[in-house]
């Protein structure tokens, strides 16, 4: 301390931290809950019986329905299921806190009119960022959830990889998500998924999906969570230019009604196909490659 070879740490505000609490204390629910279907899935399968994917709320029904009047599975899959249903019922009510939650703070709000942001999303990068003025500059976020490349140099060797992964699962994970259901189940036409429709075709939707995650990151500037950087302080209305990321404010301001479709609900059931290929957004004749930057 004294030869000031020490780094500062950031502490965040109780508030923050007591919201953390309450998302991972959910996200422990939900995985457990998981981990209990898989367990039944596979009773069910030695005995001959595949479930396919239920929703969560009648997964208990159909499994029953299943199994029938079977002796063998039914003592066996009959505790799991009751162990299921009162996980089901205080996921519920955990669920219901981060609604209540995330009505009530106003950032969380502006940030759910991004398509494809949910409560969940919105409050587990609300409750990550904390204190914005600790960031320089907006695009310091993705570098600080590890959302930017992985790079390794040494003489003339300079390659760059995959995302570091550095930082906060759990916002990364979310960020993930929502830039999944802004690509995948989403309907609305917007700049943004355009933009990411565009990546995905040419390098894959994996690539797509996190060059979207970071892409929202800068847009969180517009949405007040984080510091403007230097570009954003000097022009307040800022559009996009060619050859650069789209905005989503820009997209609202001309679409009117804000995208309503969610990732993270509380039901967690994303779709796993992308839209075909070909068809228009809002009904127009318009390829990919000719959308406007």
């Amino acid at each position: 301390m004294r030869t000031g070879w020490f780094r500062q740490v950031h502490v965040k505000s109780r508030q923050c931290r007591l919201w953390r609490s309450l998302l991972v204390a959910r996200r422990t629910v939900l995985n457990e809950m998981r981990a209990i279907e898989n367990v039944v899935r596979a009773v069910l399968r030695e005995a001959g019986l595949k479930l396919g994917t239920p929703a969560r709320g009648a997964f208990a029904q159909r499994v029953r329905e299943l199994a029938g009047d079977d002796r063998a599975v039914t003592p066996i899959i009959e505790p799991l299921l009751s162990i299921l249903e009162t996980m089901l019922t205080e996921l519920a009510r955990l669920t219901n806190q981060v609604l209540a939650v995330a009505r009530n703070e106003q950032i969380c709000r502006r940030l759910m009119t991004t398509p494809g942001v949910g409560p969940i999303t919105a409050l587990t990068f609300r409750a990550t960022i904390d204190q914005p003025e600790r960031f320089r500059r907006s695009r310091d976020v993705g570098a600080h959830l590890g959302l930017t490349p992985a790079r390794y140099q040494s003489g003339e060797t300079d390659i760059s990889g995959k995302i570091s992964r550095c930082g906060d699962e759990l916002a990364r994970t979310a960020l993930y998500e929502a830039a999944h259901t802004l690509l995948v189940r989403s309907r609305k036409w917007s700049a943004l998924r355009a933009w990411g429709m565009k990546i995905a075709k040419a390098r894959g939707m994996a690539r797509a999906r996190v060059a979207v995650a970071q892409s929202s990151l800068s847009f969180s500037t517009a949405c007040g969570v984080t510091k403007p950087s230097s570009g954003s302080a000097r022009s307040a209305a800022w559009k996009p230019q060619p050859e650069r990321r789209p905005s989503i404010l820009t997209d609202f301001a001309r679409l009117g009604e804000p995208d309503r479709s969610r990732g993270d609900d509380g039901q967690d059931d994303l779709a796993e196909s992308p839209e075909p290929e070909g068809e228009s957004p809002q009904g127009r004749e318009t390829d990919w490659d000719a959308l406007p930057s």
